[in-house]
């Protein structure tokens, strides 16, 4: 029954709410040396020239991966579900030979939108699926199942969904400490 219980929607929600409050409690902390984040933000586009709304060019994201891939790293996990073709086939098939060389971590997106509420006060949502192409999610070694929750395009939740696999994942048990679940 516990694990049951663990696993149902009730423990996802006990379980956010107690991260929640341990990160309230114990504040900001230092990244495990082990672990290396690389945040792609707003100066990294700037750097390679890329406009704040666009993606970040998949020959850049290739060239870091095979780059990467020289010091042999755990895992890479892109927060990125890369559902289109590109612009370049040939740049495609390079970024998914460069996923294939490293242990890399690709999402599936599930967004559902709180658009407006009913008469009776429920709220009326719509769900898109996005899944990577079969080129990439054949190249990464796992692919993730991500739901997004928005409601007047904000977003209220950010959840990994169930999936056996997601617990394979390296260094994903001991990154999970480090998200603050109220993102």
């Amino acid at each position: 029954l516990c694990p049951n219980v663990l696993h149902s929607t009730l423990g996802t929600f006990v379980e956010s709410a107690l991260l929640r409050g341990y990160f309230v409690a114990t504040g900001s902390r230092p990244v495990p040396s082990q672990v290396v984040i690389l945040q792609v933000d707003n100066r990294t586009k700037r750097y390679l020239g890329v406009r704040d709304n666009e993606s970040i060019p998949r020959l850049a994201l290739a060239q870091a991966l095979e780059r990467l891939a020289l010091y042999r790293p755990k895992a890479v996990i892109f927060d990125a579900t890369m559902q289109d073709p590109g612009p370049d086939p040939d740049v495609d098939e390079r970024l998914a030979a460069a996923l294939a060389k490293t242990p890399s971590v690709i999402g599936r997106r599930s967004t559902i939108r709180v658009e407006k509420r009913a008469g009776d006060g429920k709220p009326i949502t719509t769900r898109e699926v996005s899944n990577p192409l079969p080129l990439f999610a054949r190249a990464a070694k796992y692919v993730f199942p991500i739901q997004l929750t928005l409601t007047a395009n904000v977003a209220q939740r950010i959840a990994l969904l169930g999936n056996p696999s997601v617990e394979k994942i390296p260094l994903l048990e001991p990154l999970r400490g480090l998200v603050d679940p109220s993102i």
